[in-house]
């Protein structure tokens, strides 16, 4: 999810685009993106005793209803709504909140993001998928089924690991070696005790010398 917009302080109005992107092996229906203002750090003492309150929602954007957006695979989407800051707020302490959650059965929440208002002023759009690790490391195939391999652009002689992770952060596997001998490396889907991996995303971390790269490796 990337979150990017503008906002003007003089007038304490603003828009927000929300950007989801389908990186899963099937498509996504029946799912709706929320959006929201929250303030942070307000004063109220409770009767249970807190005084203090954190990210406390503000208003929804349009409503609490959200819009339905459905995802082909590899497909993106964006949602833009305009927003304006009550002048009672903290406009410094306002943030937009956003989430793409399936609004049927157990109602998985899929993405989420956050970034403060006061961050969209005056700022050029952020690129939705930026790749700043493709001078170091490119994958063959993404999706893969048979094994994931990684092309490396390094300095001979250099030696790098490829960490790789599920979406909770949680090690699966990892690859080392030396660029020069060898400038590609191969995951053949298993994990650490050899196992076939279960198709979905996963991510891995390009560790060398010449830099850190990050990415995802869609398994089928």
């Amino acid at each position: 999810m990337t979150i990017t917009g503008s906002y003007n302080a003089g007038n304490n109005q603003g828009t927000v685009t929300v950007q989801v992107r389908n990186d899963s092996t099937a498509a996504i229906t029946g799912s709706k993106v929320y959006i929201c203002i929250t303030e942070d750090s307000l004063y109220n003492a409770d009767p249970n005793g807190h005084a203090w309150h954190n990210h406390m929602f503000r208003d929804f954007l349009p409503d609490q209803n959200g819009d339905t957006v459905s995802l082909a695979v590899g497909q993106t989407k964006s949602v833009t709504k305009s927003f304006t800051i009550n002048a009672a707020w903290n406009e410094n302490r306002c943030a937009v909140a956003a989430w793409y959650q399936r609004s049927t059965g157990n109602k998985d929440a899929y993405q989420s993001g956050w970034r403060k208002v006061t961050s969209l002023v005056a700022i050029e759009e952020e690129e939705a998928y930026p790749e700043p690790s493709k001078a170091l490391v490119t994958l063959t195939a993404n999706p893969c089924a048979a094994s994931a391999r990684f092309n490396l652009n390094l300095p001979d002689n250099a030696a790098y690991t490829i960490a790789i992770y599920d979406l909770v952060g949680r090690p699966v596997s990892s690859l080392s070696g030396i660029a020069g001998e060898n400038h590609s490396a191969a995951w053949d889907l298993r994990d650490r005790q050899g196992t076939r991996v279960s198709s979905g995303v996963y991510l891995f971390r390009l560790t060398s010398p010449a830099g850190q790269a990050t990415g995802k490796i869609v398994v089928r």
